[in-house]
């Protein structure tokens, strides 16, 4: 789930005020990833992937003041980034394992104010960059197929937009199937 902090300043003629609020944009996720793992001894792992999201992360704000309808949108889109998993094998069919790496997503946010009859619209997409932390349990089914649960969290650079200021996090937890070409591992 997506959490956005969004900090703004709200400025009158007599005075500035600091507003702060959080966001939860919810969507679905879909992934792809490839990568390469090799056991460099009988229990350690290491694996680098390349992996890239999708999402339709959205979340729509609508205030009403004075007769001003203003509308926020916040949208989070496809993601990618590189990640080394070092990992343990637990048993035959079992590794543990970590990952840490890049991660680069697409936003955008947006901003519409309308005073009947005149709509203001205004938007800004951007490329934001962050760092991808995780942990996970792989297991083996077969000799190509094997199962993996994973939590990973996300944290981005600040992302700006107008007098706001978003601090973009990530916390998932994902379920995979995994194709292996070769069974090396596990």
């Amino acid at each position: 789930m997506y959490t956005v902090k969004e900090n703004f300043t709200i400025y009158t003629p007599s005075v500035s005020q600091d507003q702060n609020r959080t966001l939860r944009p919810l969507g679905f996720l879909g992934s792809i990833f490839a990568g390469y793992g090799y056991f460099f001894t009988k229990d350690f792992y290491l694996a680098g992937e390349a992996f890239v999201n999708n999402t339709s992360a959205i979340i729509t704000d609508n205030v009403t003041s004075a007769g001003v309808l203003t509308t926020e949108q916040f949208m989070v889109g496809t993601s990618f980034g590189l990640s080394l998993l070092p990992g343990l094998r637990l048993s035959k069919y079992s590794l543990f394992y970590f990952r840490g790496g890049y991660i680069q997503a697409r936003v955008k946010a947006k901003n519409s104010v309308s005073i009947y009859p005149i709509v203001i619209n205004d938007s800004k997409p951007a490329w934001i960059n962050g760092i991808n932390l995780g942990v996970g349990l792989e297991t083996a089914i077969n000799n190509t197929v094997s199962v993996r649960a994973e939590y990973n969290y996300a944290n981005y650079a600040t992302f700006r937009f107008g007098l706001s200021k978003f601090s973009v996090r990530d916390g998932q937890i994902i379920l995979a199937l995994v194709f292996q070409m070769t069974r090396e591992h596990l």
